[in-house]
């Protein structure tokens, strides 16, 4: 029974998270890419847009996949995404943050008001803020059942010894946050079990830190994953992402002892306690590596080279299905596409031009192949447009 409760509370826990961030980007998708675009003047900026962001649709996986379309499109540099990245990694602090408060009595409440907007509203955006409530509520629900889960466990000898085990290890600590972020592709949800185990007394937080900072690093796997059928700078934002995650832990490893320290007089609840060294963690080492954006920039871009490509002309540059059940984005790349397309036809109608001038048979067959690239092109934005589906699209 405590195996069903944890697995059905990490279940209601991540549908949950992904209700609020689809309900939250059909409300204000738009607003989310013009800010994740315009907001990189500067480097704080981009702190500042990347942590409210990630605040927003409470997750730091999410902003990278939306770094890495961005990229990939052409709307954002790879110099600019590395801001937004150290924000992100704020603002997934706030999803933490809220786990930890004990407002899981609410639960139900928050389900069924969610519940009331979602199947009442005849409006785009109630039933996106319905939606929103709905998520809050089966993320609140899921801790709850975890923590009922697991209270059977505090009198049980054999669960006590492995986890004094665990809390022995800390490179296995490491190593068991990493696995599970990475297997349930969310720090937060292998946080949130961290946050149960701790309210029931069974992890101590000189064992939990370690497996938060594993989480931290298995929070990574999706991003790198999204990024390998993509363009050179997209895989650079992935790497850019790796790379600050990995060597914040290696930083912060060995003194985990005078953190545990610290962390423990923020709070006398463990749960509190661990979202808070979770929280110290990323802003710690957003403010230590953003002042060495830039070299840090130049350091990732050798070790990621430009790929050789060629331009094929029945080839989409910019359209990728895997962000379709991303509106905001899916549609900027479909911007881009379209932009695209109307260079190729500026450059063909100055050389058709040309042709009625000259009489140039060569140039009128390069013309007559651009027709071609344009009508093919012109399907494929209009098939992309198509499968977004009218359930995903931003009102």
């Amino acid at each position: 029974m405590t195996l069903l409760a944890l697995f059905g509370g990490l279940a209601l826990l991540l549908y949950g998270m992904q209700l609020i961030g689809e309900g939250l980007q059909r409300a204000a998708g738009g607003h989310l890419r013009h800010l994740l675009t315009s907001m990189t003047r500067t480097r704080l900026a981009a702190v500042a847009s990347g942590a409210l962001v990630t605040s927003i649709i409470q997750s730091s996986s999410a902003t990278t996949l939306m770094l890495i379309g961005f990229v990939s499109a052409g709307l954002l540099t790879f110099r600019q995404s590395l801001g937004v990245i150290l924000g992100a990694d704020i603002g997934t602090t706030v999803t933490v943050q809220l786990l930890a408060f004990k407002v899981q009595e609410l639960s139900l409440l928050l389900v069924g008001a969610g519940f009331a907007m979602t199947f009442f509203a005849r409006r785009g955006l109630v039933k996106s803020l319905g939606q929103v409530i709905l998520g809050f509520g089966f993320i609140f629900l899921g801790m709850k059942v975890m923590n009922d889960g697991l209270a059977p466990l505090v009198e049980n000898e054999l669960t006590r010894q492995v986890l004094v085990a665990l809390a022995d290890n800390q490179f296995l600590a490491l190593l068991v946050g990493a696995v599970l972020s990475a297997s349930m592709a969310s720090s937060a949800a292998t946080i949130g079990l961290t946050l149960s185990l701790g309210h029931q007394g069974l992890l101590p937080l000189a064992a939990a830190i370690p497996v938060v900072l594993g989480a931290n690093i298995g929070t990574c796997a999706t991003a790198l994953a999204a990024s390998l059928r993509s363009s050179s700078d997209a895989r650079r934002v992935a790497v850019a992402h790796i790379a600050f995650k990995v060597l914040g832990v290696a930083l912060v490893f060995p003194f985990i002892s005078p953190l545990t320290a610290v962390v423990a007089q923020t709070a006398g609840d463990v749960a509190r306690q661990i979202a808070n060294a979770h929280t110290f963690f990323n802003v710690a080492i957003s403010a230590l590596f953003l002042p060495f954006a830039p070299w840090a920039a130049r350091v990732i871009t050798a070790l990621v080279p430009e790929e050789e490509r060629g331009d094929n002309p029945y080839r989409t540059r910019y359209l990728d299905d895997r962000y379709l059940d991303q509106p905001a984005l899916a549609v900027g790349q479909a911007t881009r596409e379209a932009l695209r397309m109307g260079d190729v036809a500026q450059n063909m109608l100055r050389d058709a031009m040309v042709v009625l001038r000259t009489d140039n048979q060569e140039l009128l067959e390069d013309v007559e192949r651009r027709d071609d690239q344009l009508d093919y092109l012109d399907r494929e934005i209009k098939l992309f447009i198509a499968r977004l589906g009218r359930e995903t699209r931003s009102p």
